[in-house]
């Protein structure tokens, strides 16, 4: 066994001095380096770099197919969005234009309105001041012009509104009626 001891210090003691030697070589390394030195390639080694490039290739096809499936699906996308775009301006000219007609019609009702209360109000002091010249005796015949020139007006602020609002029922029939002819 004392062979044996000896045997393992010889051997521990080289095993040190080559730990040694290797952080010696280490120290002196460049930091830079980072790679192994190229070994030769060995025929199997070599084979499966080429399975490797094979299987590289075969998934860079395939993410390129897909690439290619995202930019079809990108290109349909935004010309539904450009569709979408068109017929949401389009709707909203029409809005637009529906609002504008309403809002001439309500300022059209407004005058209109306005000057049924000027000849209603205009009707109504000539029947007072008639009802205040009876009652005092005698009628005169400039007031008895006057009150009837009054209905007249009011009876005419009347028919137009009534015509205004028959127009606005024709206009709000007519689409009906084109549709249940287009129908037919």
């Amino acid at each position: 066994m004392a062979e044996t001891t000896d045997e393992l210090a010889a051997l521990e003691g080289r095993l040190m001095q080559a730990l040694t030697r290797i952080q010696a070589g280490l120290e002196r390394w460049p930091d830079d380096v980072t790679a192994p030195a190229p070994e030769a390639e060995t025929p199997a080694a070599a084979e499966e770099d080429g399975v490797a490039e094979a299987e590289s290739a075969a998934t860079i096809a395939s993410l390129e197919a897909q690439l290619e499936e995202e930019r079809t699906v990108n290109a349909q996308l935004q010309q539904r969005v450009k569709h979408i775009r068109k017929r949401q301006d389009e709707k909203i000219e029409a809005i637009e234009a529906s609002l504008a007609k309403v809002q001439g019609e309500y300022e059209a009702a407004a005058a209109q309105g306005a000057k049924l209360r000027r000849t209603s109000a205009d009707l109504r002091s000539a029947l007072e001041d008639m009802q205040k010249a009876a009652s005092e005796g005698g009628v005169d015949g400039h007031l008895i012009n006057r009150a009837m020139m009054a209905e007249l007006e009011a009876l005419r602020a009347e028919r137009a509104e009534d015509a205004r609002e028959i127009s606005e029922l024709v206009d709000a029939l007519e689409p009906l009626v084109a549709g249940e002819a287009g129908n037919a």
